[in-house]
């Protein structure tokens, strides 16, 4: 939130603090939020690309994935940030890929996240070919604002093959 509102040295104190917090306890859940090293590593990811810090947001992300024990949305998570890193990096088809494993992970999580969203909307504007359509495709299994009213959505096991592919 620090990141959000502008103020970069604040929100990397937090970091700091969250950092040091986490190596005293093991990753679970704590008074009601999961919180632990890798926890603390996704929203290290997420610091770096609200502050626009594309290379340091693929270098926390290289070679690593939340471990399997995590909660599915906070894994999710992780792979929506890393979308967003690419997409800031000029790497569309690794934005593709990385949605895509969000979804599999967490659909009901994807198809509503408006920063997904709005990466999608954009690149469906912006790319060509092949990739245009396989960003439209995606497109078509995101629930936009103006349709939330739940007529017409794929039942979640259409959005689970969707994403999924």
């Amino acid at each position: 939130m620090a990141a959000r509102a502008g103020s970069a040295l604040r929100a990397r104190d937090h970091i700091e603090e969250a950092k040091q917090a986490a190596r005293q306890v093991n990753e679970g859940v704590h008074l009601g939020t999961v919180f632990g090293v890798p926890s603390v590593r996704i929203h290290q990811l997420s610091l770096a690309v609200e502050l626009g810090d594309v290379g340091g947001a693929l270098r926390l992300a290289s070679g690593w994935a939340p471990p399997i024990t995590m909660p599915a949305e906070r894994r999710s998570h992780f792979y929506i940030d890393l979308g967003r890193a690419f997409h800031l990096a000029d790497q569309p088809e690794r934005v593709l890929s990385a949605f895509r494993e969000a979804g599999r992970i967490a659909p009901e999580h994807v198809r509503e996240h408006s920063q997904v969203i709005d990466v999608v909307d954009h690149l469906e504007l912006t790319t060509q070919g092949q990739l245009r359509d396989a960003f439209a495709d995606f497109a078509s299994g995101l629930v936009k604002p103006q349709s939330r009213s739940g007529f017409g959505l794929q039942s979640g096991s259409e959005q689970t093959r969707k994403f999924g592919e």
